[in-house]
């Protein structure tokens, strides 16, 4: 991010083409081991894409590419790994879904996909390695993709969840939702001229409960020239309602080893978030 002329630029990079899912089926039905399974084990699903769907508003970075996804609608006691797939969880429009003590890793642009109209309620659940891979190694790049998880008008409650190693947004709550998030974590990779990393980003969208999250290691340092910076929390806004810096404290939010730490903008800035 640079500041200049109390100005504050947030910056985009680029789109990223679709990724290949190889040996995934194009049908809607979720491998058997997905939805509704409430064991106290964890499920292991297999390494095949579930299907595929076009999202209702453009993705990170504008994307409108299909999408590959690993486990449709919710689940309990998952361990999702979307190795060659888009997107680890996605839960369509139009639906209602809860997902509890989770692990999501190795989706190539999403590890959880809401879209538009939806409700989802996420505890207890961990997502990493989200972004760029270089076969089933993941290898971030400086490309906008690679969010933790993506809401796009739509609701919900996060509690109790940890997101690590992903290559853009650790939370990205897109297009007017209202999403409350408590007693999370967002934790980026400690690496500099990568990608501009946001650990929890609301983008006109309506922060609902707010409280005792955690973010730090958002880094991109490019130069004394550099026109981005990675934030901690970025929230901006020109239809949805923020926090302010100060709320942050009040709600015993924390940040370190950030860029910067905090970002709140209304409506009326001069603010390009991404």
């Amino acid at each position: 991010m640079k500041v200049s002329n109390s100005h504050v630029f947030v910056a985009c990079v680029a789109i990223l083409a679709l990724s290949a899912c190889s040996g995934s089926s194009l049908s809607s039905t979720p491998n058997a081991q997905g939805a509704g399974d409430t064991s106290a084990s964890r499920s292991t699903l297999t390494l095949t894409c579930a299907g595929s769907f076009t999202p209702v508003e453009p993705g990170q970075g504008g994307d409108t590419s299909p999408l590959t996804y690993k486990q449709l609608g919710g689940g309990d006691h998952l361990s999702v790994d979307a190795h060659g797939c888009d997107v680890g969880i996605y839960v369509p429009k139009n639906s209602t879904a809860t997902l509890d003590h989770t692990d999501i890793h190795d989706a190539n642009k999403y590890g959880i996909f809401v879209d538009d109209n939806s409700k989802l309620t996420v505890d207890h659940t961990t997502i990493e390695k989200i972004g760029d891979h270089s076969g089933t190694t993941w290898s971030p790049s400086g490309v906008q993709t690679g969010d933790g998880m993506w809401f796009s008008k739509s609701t919900g409650t996060v509690d109790h969840t940890d997101v690590m190693q992903y290559q853009k947004n650790g939370y990205a709550f897109r297009n007017n939702s209202s999403v409350g998030v408590e007693h999370s974590t967002a934790t980026g990779n400690n690496t500099y001229g990568v990608n501009a990393q946001n650990g929890f980003e609301y983008i006109s969208s309506n922060v609902a409960d707010f409280q005792h999250n955690d973010s730090k290691n958002n880094h991109f340092t490019m130069g004394p020239e550099q026109e981005a910076s990675a934030t901690g929390y970025l929230f901006c806004s020109e239809t949805g309602t923020i926090l302010t810096v100060a709320d942050f404290g009040a709600n015993h939010d924390t940040a370190s080893n950030n860029d910067v730490n905090f970002v709140a903008s209304p409506t009326g800035t001069a603010v390009e978030c991404n």
